[in-house]
């Protein structure tokens, strides 16, 4: 029987090529700083919607604030499209310009 496999490589690592393949490219929430939002909110959000921890929100927040933008997370595609969407949504709801935006993890500037 002929080795369905690399030579050098195990039947695993081949394996776990195939499944690095199939996973889906990263994407990155952004979120964007603007002059009205509140600073609790923006925690909250990061806390409650990306579920961070208070300590990391309290961080990201403040990145946010003084860089312009700052990284909610990284996601699979679909879920940080969703996440995105859900903070966005909430902020409209609670009258804040808040945004945050979902993007490849490669285009990130």
């Amino acid at each position: 029987m002929a080795n369905q496999f690399e030579p050098g490589r195990s039947p695993e690592s081949s394996a776990q090529a195939q499944t690095l393949s199939l996973r889906e490219p990263e994407w990155v929430v952004i979120l964007m700083n603007d002059d009205y939002t509140p600073f609790d909110w923006v925690i909250d959000i990061l806390v409650r919607v990306f579920e961070r921890k208070h300590a990391d929100a309290v961080t990201i927040t403040n990145t946010v604030h003084h860089a312009g933008k700052g990284i909610a997370g990284i996601f699979p595609r679909e879920k940080a499209k969703r996440l995105a969407a859900l903070a966005n949504r909430l902020s409209r709801e609670a009258g804040h310009p808040f945004t945050c935006i979902a993007q490849p993890f490669g285009d990130v500037e």
